[in-house]
């Protein structure tokens, strides 16, 4: 659906809508970057039906937007391709298998289950989870040369 037309519904119906940029997390691995709709061609076609302007970020992934004209609503826009975010980010994953992500595209995990289920102290899993968070990546290298497809889909991640 064109971005333009689910930002009209957001003023309708005081949403919050998020967009977020098509990242390499699909199961065919099919992805390349011709496919992905920057958040900025996102964000002018919204404006110029809508227009808009930033409000505050806040801590979370999204760019925000309010409507100038006073309309309800939000929209944000994720762009973690054309613009990364890395540098700020904050967020960790649990799969459902047990497994710490420390980046939507890391290629390593850290195993939680397994130290769980063997009993270890809350002091044990603190020491492992601060070692996989203080290994986190400076940044995910999406359009470098050296960036390689994660083998999980975003459907096994739990984005």
């Amino acid at each position: 659906m064109r971005p333009e037309v689910v930002s009209g519904l957001a003023r309708e119906h005081d949403y919050r809508v998020r967009f977020i940029e098509f990242m390499p997390l699909d199961a065919e691995g099919k992805w390349t970057q011709e496919q992905v709709v920057s958040g900025q061609e996102i964000l002018s076609r919204i404006h110029e039906v809508y227009p808009i302007e930033q409000t505050n970020r806040g801590a979370e992934p999204s760019t925000r937007y309010h409507f100038t004209d006073g309309a309800q609503g939000e929209v944000g826009v994720i762009a973690s391709v054309s613009q990364p975010f890395c540098a700020s980010c904050n967020r960790v994953r649990l799969t459902a298998d047990g497994h710490l992500r420390v980046c939507l595209f890391a290629l390593e995990e850290t195993d939680l289950r397994t130290p769980l289920r063997d009993g270890a102290s809350d002091e044990e899993l603190r020491a492992v989870i601060r070692e996989a968070v203080w290994n986190k990546w400076a940044g995910h290298k999406i359009g470098q040369p050296d960036f390689i497809q994660p083998a999980r889909p975003m459907s096994a991640i739990g984005g």
